[in-house]
């Protein structure tokens, strides 16, 4: 993106909504004003014609001098002299009809518009162009480009006659170029075609079109080319101009933009240099080099990108950049008057006309130099040093954060939305036809220099299976008063895809501050289990089972969970509070369909949980945790308890084998559909091979025998699209085992911190290394990442000795098989439950220089 940006000078919008395109728009003095300045000409294609006259800065109401209806679309604008009485005439291309009209000022204030002569065109047009054909002198003709490829000629008020141009598909874009008399346009095969007017007006026809020609009209269909030229791809505009440097008066270049590519091509065909372009451009056109003293002489290049940009070139050299803030369809540069000669006058598709100018705005007041004052330069550099010692003690050495910033919120309920009273249950105790809906109320201040910010941006991010409403919601106006804060309502959905991999969602908020620069906050909002889970009847048996234990007599289940079992069905919620058997047993049946259990010990404060699936446990025991932790603290209301702090732990051995179970199923997974990628690209090079022999037996004079090769290149076609609907299927089962693999991380990660009894800060360096976030590229995927990091860990932060630490970490690269991801991880936990770790506690004793070693390299890693 360029640092400077288009200054705007005017702009004017119609007051409806209406569309416009790139051939809408001409500049010139189309009401022959003695004193030369020009108007700007604008026609949409609900067929409103606009002029307007740019006096001074900021548009006024005086500067609309003519609005017009004229009941059709109106395709082209141009001004030239369209008839033999001199003066300059406005050409205005309908659909089916081509209209001249002569523009006169009445009194100054406004215009008005007299039809000189139109012609009615029997098939719909699509673009056109004028100028002297045939070398006339002091009048422009004119030529329309139809959509099936005719090309109608008209002097001034007569038809001259009609040509069609030969494998013609679609219209392109039409130019005429003065300096060789020819018409230029690029056909369907994406070449560039010249054809010259004298061969055009003397082509005939071989055979005739099955509809009566007009009366009075010599059509003629077959023409033939003067050059052609392969551009290979489809040109988006083509003008004439000199871009060139030493071409002579007779000479001239022809510009054309095409999509990737601009070519500068001479009259005569040959390319004279082409730029390939790293945007999208939208239009182009040229204006001479300003100060040029030759009339006519070099010309630059003004495009205009789809990412708001105009560039200038100065023959195949970019010369300047600048941002804009409209997207235009169309591009000039015309002297609007004597005080605004080189502005830049844009189009953009609904219709608002901005004049701008490059550069930077004047200084108005400028300082002037005082003479004899000598600098002292030993006084700047103690005030420098002064203000710089003043910086860092007020910033103390930190980043400091900006001052407009958004104070976000989130109220979350732990029910859904509508009361579950009366319909239809199912057998699980769910209510039939019942869409599970929950919304949380976002409360957004805004804190910084203005009193509020405007159109901020929220995005939501939901973990799969949820889904939100309205996933980008636009907030017009948020105030800074704290009393008055702005509430935002996020609705979640619940879904039953899949198991939840996480249960946080996460809201981005985007806008700019006073000043212009960019903003962008986010808050994290913990989901309620309802949104994920349902209370069912006990299930006993499970293939999985854990247990952890609390420093804490345990509460009734039935208490812990009682908002998720009120939105049960009413069997289920009623057997669970009135049997008291039941209140040491808590089972939830995920949406998906997998179901965990929860059993309760009466004495000792141990929790089971078991699950037919492994992958099944972690958030239900995630929401345990949380729930007792809230369930304590409030009971107790923070006050010492003999027991101490509230912990949970986890003293079996952790289920490493079943883990690496589910690691193997995903590299399984990745590597099948890698293995079937292959296949599929080595298909791919027989396919294209098998063609190529087809080829050369088909182009040879005297072929040989295909010898069973068409047969050949129908299996393998047959091979390609199985092997691709079979890479899909494998996609599918690659994406299930990594959502398996991310909710098992989830559980490994909960077990390690309460084996170990990892603090926080400890635990959130070890969720980095150990991520949860299951993304698989082309070539390495979630195993070689983790197990660089494992590797990394073992190196720094836990090495046993300087030998360890020195051995370098081998760069990423795809893995044949888990047994380093699996070897090196139970490194990592061995080393754990020796009592090593990578963050060094404050109250911590001074250790042996290998062990602060160990703990200098841990601290660096976190940061």
């Amino acid at each position: 993106m360029s640092l400077f940006k288009a200054r705007e000078w005017w702009h004017a919008q119609p007051g409806q909504i209406e569309e416009f395109d790139g051939a809408c728009m001409c500049i010139a003095n189309i009401d022959n004003d003695p004193s030369g300045l020009a108007k700007i000409v604008t026609g949409s294609l609900q067929g409103n014609l606009r002029i307007y006259s740019v006096q001074n800065r900021d548009y006024k109401a005086e500067d609309l001098l003519l609005e017009q209806e004229l009941e059709q679309a109106i395709l082209q604008v141009e001004a030239g002299r369209f008839s033999s009485n001199g003066g300059m005439q406005l050409a205005i291309l309908h659909p089916r009809k081509l209209v001249v009209y002569n523009v006169q000022s009445m009194g100054g204030s406004y215009l008005q518009m007299n039809k000189l002569y139109e012609h009615y065109l029997e098939h719909t047009a699509a673009n056109m162009t004028y100028g002297p054909f045939g070398g006339v002198q002091g009048v422009d003709y004119l030529c329309v480009q139809s959509y099936d490829g005719q090309l109608c000629f008209y002097e001034c008020e007569a038809f001259a006659f009609a040509r069609f141009l030969p494998n013609y598909l679609i219209p392109g874009p039409l130019c005429y170029c003065e300096q060789s008399d020819s018409v230029v346009t690029c056909n369907a095969s994406f070449e560039l075609e010249s054809y010259k007017y004298k061969v055009l007006a003397a082509a005939t026809a071989d055979k005739h079109t099955g509809s009566a020609p007009l009366a009075g009209h010599q059509v003629a269909k077959k023409v033939q080319a003067d050059w052609k030229l392969i551009l290979g791809e489809m040109a988006i505009d083509i003008r004439p101009g000199k871009l060139t440097q030493g071409l002579q008066s007779y000479q001239s270049d022809i510009v054309i933009l095409c999509e990737h590519n601009v070519f500068v091509v001479s009259s005569a065909g040959q390319i004279t240099f082409q730029k390939r372009l790293e945007y999208h451009p939208a239009c182009c056109c040229t204006y001479p080099v300003p100060g040029a003293k030759v009339p006519g002489g070099v010309e630059n290049l003004l495009v205009a990108t789809h990412t708001r940009a105009l560039l200038v070139y100065r023959g195949n050299v970019l010369s300047w950049a600048a941002r804009m803030d409209m997207q235009p369809v169309a591009v000039q540069v015309a002297d609007l008057g004597p005080n605004m000669r080189g502005m830049i006058v844009t189009l953009d598709d609904t219709g608002h006309v901005v004049v701008s100018y490059l550069g930077t705005d004047p200084l108005l007041t400028p300082v002037g130099f005082v003479e004899g004052k000598e600098l002292d330069y030993e006084a700047m550099a103690k005030e420098h040093r002064a203000l710089a010692a003043i910086i860092r003690e007020q910033s103390g050495g930190k980043r400091v954060e900006p001052p407009d910033k958004l104070i976000m919120r989130a109220q979350v309920p732990s029910r859904f939305d509508s009361a579950r009273e009366g319909g239809e249950w199912d057998e699980l105790g769910n209510a039939k036809n019942f869409v599970r809906r929950l919304t949380v109320k976002l409360y957004l201040t805004y804190q910084g220099g203005a009193s509020s910010v405007d159109n901020v941006h929220l995005s939501v991010r939901a973990p799969e299976p949820v889904s939100a409403d309205q996933p980008n919601i636009v907030v017009p106006s948020i105030s800074g008063d704290a009393s008055d804060p702005s509430i935002v309502l996020i609705t979640f959905l619940s879904g039953n895809t899949c198991l939840p991999a996480s249960n946080t969602a996460t809201v981005v908020a985007t806008f700019m501050t006073g000043t212009g620069e960019p903003r962008a906050q986010s808050v994290d909002i913990e989901l309620p289990l309802c949104l994920f889970a349902t209370v069912v009847p006990p299930v006993k048996n499970a293939a999985f089972k854990l247990t952890v234990a609390a420093n804490r007599t345990p509460p009734q289940i039935v208490t812990l969970f009682e908002d998720l079992i009120s939105q049960a069905g009413p069997g289920t919620s009623q057997s669970l509070m009135n049997n008291s058997a039941g209140a040491n047993v808590l089972s939830v049946q995920y949406y998906s369909g997998q179901d965990c259990t929860i059993l309760v010990s009466k004495n000792g404060g141990r929790y089971r949980l078991q699950s037919d699936n492994f992958d099944a446990i972690w958030l239900l025991l995630h929401e345990l945790v949380k729930r007792l932790a809230a369930y304590y603290e409030e009971a107790e209301g923070g006050a010492p308890v003999p027991e101490g702090k509230f912990s949970v732990a986890f003293e079996e051995a952790l289920p490493l084998e079943d883990f690496f179970d589910i690691v193997d199923q995903h590299f399984n997974a990745r590597s099948h559909v890698a293995s079937m990628r292959k296949q599929l690209e080595d298909r791919a090079v027989q396919f294209r091979n098998i063609q190529k022999r087809l080829l050369i037996r088909f182009k040879d004079k005297n072929p040989a025998p295909l010898n069973q090769l068409d047969f050949l290149m129908d299996e393998t076609y047959r091979s390609i699209m199985e092997l691709g609907t079979a890479i899909d299927n494998a996609q599918e089962l690659l994406k299930t085992a990594a959502l398996k693999l991310s909710c098992s991380v989830q559980l490994i990660l909960q077990l390690i911190r309460y084996r170990f009894k990892v603090s926080p800060e400890e635990f959130a360096v070890l969720r980095n290394y150990l991520s949860p976030e299951v993304l698989d590229g082309s070539e390495v995927g979630w195993e070689e990442h983790v197990e660089a990091s494992m590797t990394h860990l073992l190196r720094t932060a836990l090495a046993k000795s300087a030998k360890e630490a020195a051995v370098s970490v081998p760069p990423l690269a795809p893995s044949k098989d888990t047994s380093k991801l699996k070897k090196h991880l139970s490194l990592v936990l061995e080393r754990l439950a020796k009592g090593m770790r990578w963050v060094l506690e404050p109250e911590d004793q001074p250790a042996p220089p290998a062990a602060r070693s160990m703990n200098r390299q841990g601290s660096s890693t976190q940061r």
